[in-house]
């Protein structure tokens, strides 16, 4: 990986990390680091390197202080730089940021560590990454490892992230959402009431969003109503829209407005939607299964 200016490379190999000069063939051996598995620049030159539960950042030229270790949580796996003075580590599901000069501690910076809870690919660009964390943020993830923070202060955990007409639909903790690029704009919350929403879907030029025991559309203001919390939506091709709630029951309109059920009795709680029109459903359990179910009451393994 090639620093900022372009003019030193970073290498790692065994248990070593090194830079080569744009003058030099020669690899000149910065510091040991068993385990190493990426590396990452700062703006003002610093070097990064992260593996084996450990991140070493320092100054990689010959002479230059011995690197500071960072010790914790969500240390050990991609590491990057947002700016010259923060470090972000991933591990797993989780994530948290690291000023620069806390190298050597064991304890991140408590307010931006966070646990991601969600996350889609964006449809205009393949390369980038939304996420949604417990802490009621949005991030952005690039294809080169960087990150940045799109969106905060939602005061509860993204359920569910769906992108839809160029805007990304959120279920959160506190209500459905939509939000759209650049970074920094705010979330506009969706619907007339600020109730629980643990699922939201999109499909052409439509989407659905839950709140608590109903499901709304942006198309369209009647809402498909359940006697428990909905956790699982789907909208159609050809326009249909379809819900699962908590104890297992499915309800699904068509284009035309007219409803069927499969009530909970005939499925196991637990179940999500992954796709759905008109006359079926398909659903997904926990154990692996998936069936698909018609509207006349047909069943498919």
């Amino acid at each position: 990986m090639f620093d900022h200016a372009g003019e030193r490379l970073a290498v790692a190999w065994g248990d070593a990390v090194g830079v080569v000069h744009d003058t030099d063939i020669q690899v000149t051996r910065a510091w040991d680091h068993p385990h190493v598995r990426a590396l990452a620049w700062s703006p003002e030159g610093l070097l990064a390197s992260s593996g084996g539960s450990i991140v070493y950042v320092g100054e990689p030229d010959p002479g230059g202080a011995r690197p500071e270790p960072i010790r914790g949580e969500a240390v050990g796996g991609p590491v990057g730089f947002l700016g010259a003075d923060h470090i972000v580590t991933a591990l797993g599901a989780d994530i948290a940021q690291w000023a620069v000069r806390e190298a050597g501690s064991d304890v991140p910076d408590v307010d931006v560590e966070d646990d991601i809870t969600a996350c889609a690919i964006d449809p205009p660009n393949p390369a980038r990454m939304v996420a949604g964390t417990r802490g009621g943020r949005l991030l952005c993830y690039d294809r080169d490892g960087s990150l940045a923070l799109l969106a905060g202060n939602l005061r509860g955990p993204v359920h569910q992230l769906a992108p839809c007409r160029g805007e990304w639909l959120i279920a959160a903790q506190t209500g459905p959402y939509r939000w759209a690029f650049p970074a920094g704009s705010r979330p506009r919350a969706l619907g007339e009431q600020r109730r629980r929403c643990l699922a939201v879907a999109a499909s052409g030029d439509d989407a659905a969003f839950a709140s608590n025991n109903e499901l709304f559309t942006l198309s369209c203001p009647r809402p498909l109503s359940f006697d428990r919390i909905v956790v699982s939506a789907c909208v159609g091709r050809d326009g249909s829209i379809a819900a699962a709630d908590d104890g297992g029951t499915i309800r699904v309109r068509d284009s035309a407005g007219t409803e069927w059920a499969v009530p909970g009795s005939f499925m196991r709680s637990g179940l999500r939607l992954i796709a759905a029109s008109g006359r079926s459903v398909m659903v997904w359990h926990p154990s692996g299964d998936v069936m698909g179910i018609t509207r006349f009451g047909e069943d498919q393994l």
